[in-house]
């Protein structure tokens, strides 16, 4: 078995196992904090949205590899074909490979709620535009948190989203 075939069968474990396995995680993620505010920052995370296109792209360099056509005449395909199409198509699995375990590392962090709760005031404070999705999700953790009888969420939580209110206050609003 070749380099390229030995890349593929890594595509076909992650779409075959892993990828069923994350959908599951995802789509869990609301039931478990009760909140689709913190479903939809896990979908427009930036490495989840990396994860979905380079298994997109690594299945089409996959199928065109399959199918040995003969080289396309359009100078960005043509450099990329270059020295054979097996090189193409073990990049993009083994990009697809690491943008995989950062997916992974990020839905460990989306499971732990005091981890989540970090991530998204440090969110909150980086951003400007998305500000209050994340302010609003914090608040769904909050509650998410007493219901639970977390206490370290909880008092993690109520320090930020305590302290934003007395911020709000001091500026006179």
């Amino acid at each position: 078995m070749g380099h390229a075939e030995t890349f593929i069968s890594f595509l076909v474990a992650i779409l075959g196992i892993a990828y069923p396995i994350i959908i599951q995680v995802v789509s869990r993620i609301e039931d478990k904090y009760c909140s689709h505010n913190v479903a939809v920052l896990f979908e427009k995370e930036p490495i989840h949205k990396w994860f979905l296109r380079m298994l997109i792209c690594s299945i089409i360099v996959t199928i065109l590899w399959t199918l040995d056509l003969p080289p396309l005449k359009f100078k960005m395909i043509e450099l990329m074909f270059e020295y054979g199409s097996d090189w193409v198509v073990l990049v993009f699995v083994t990009i697809l490979i690491v943008v995989f375990f950062l997916e992974v590392k990020l839905l460990m962090t989306y499971s732990v709620i005091l981890r989540l709760s970090m991530r998204i005031k440090t969110k909150y404070n980086r951003s400007n535009d998305l500000s209050i999705v994340y302010f609003v999700a914090a608040g769904d953790l909050l509650i998410s948190a007493l219901r639970t009888r977390n206490l370290d969420a909880i008092e993690y939580l109520d320090e930020f989203i305590g302290g934003e209110f007395e911020e709000y206050r001091s500026q006179g609003n």
